[in-house]
C-alpha cells in the first residue's frame, strides 16, 4: 500500500473589538468592522431576556442599520431567541435559527450577530454581541465579539 503524507498548515485571523453602546448611531465600529471589505447583508438575533431587560434595544437596531444603510442591511427586523440552557439543549432552537439563516441568505459575504445578557451583570444590564461563525447551510459568517 502506498501512502501519501503531507503536512499542511492552516492560518485563522480572529481579530476581538471591545466597545460599548454597539447599536449606539455614533458608534462606527460595527459599521466599520462588518463593511470593511463590502457592504454587508447582516441577520441579529437577540436573545429573549436581553429583549425583556432593555425593550428599545430592538429599535436601537433597526436604527442603526437604517443609519448605516449604505454599508450594511438588515435583512429583517431582530429575531429574538432563548439563551442559556434552554439554548444549549434544544435542537429545534438551533434548527430555527439554521433555517432563518438559510432564509435570509447569510453566507461568508454576511454576517449573523447574536446579542446576549452577560452574566452578573449589573444594572441597566449590558450585553454582549458576537456574529455567529459556522452555519452549516451557508459557509461560515464573520465573527465580531462586542459590548452594547
Amino acid at each position: 500500500m502506498t501512502v501519501i503524507e503531507r503536512s499542511i498548515r492552516v492560518d485563522w485571523r480572529l481579530r476581538v473589538f471591545f466597545t460599548e453602546d454597539v447599536f449606539a448611531p455614533a458608534n462606527p465600529l460595527l459599521r466599520e468592522v462588518l463593511a470593511e471589505t463590502a457592504p454587508r447583508r447582516v441577520l441579529v438575533v437577540l436573545e429573549d431576556s436581553l429583549a425583556q431587560a432593555q425593550p428599545d434595544l430592538e429599535d436601537a437596531v433597526t436604527a442603526y442599520f437604517r443609519g448605516h444603510a449604505g454599508n450594511i442591511h438588515l435583512t429583517r427586523p431582530p429575531l429574538f431567541a432563548p439563551g442559556g440552557e434552554r439554548a444549549k439543549n434544544s435542537q429545534t432552537i438551533v434548527n430555527d435559527l439554521l433555517s432563518q439563516l438559510h432564509r435570509h441568505h447569510i453566507d461568508r459575504q454576511s454576517a449573523a450577530a447574536r446579542c446576549w445578557m452577560w452574566p452578573g451583570s449589573p444594572p441597566p444590564p449590558r450585553t454582549a454581541a458576537s456574529a455567529w461563525c459556522a452555519s452549516p447551510p451557508r459557509r461560515s459568517a464573520r465573527l465580531i465579539p462586542a459590548w452594547a
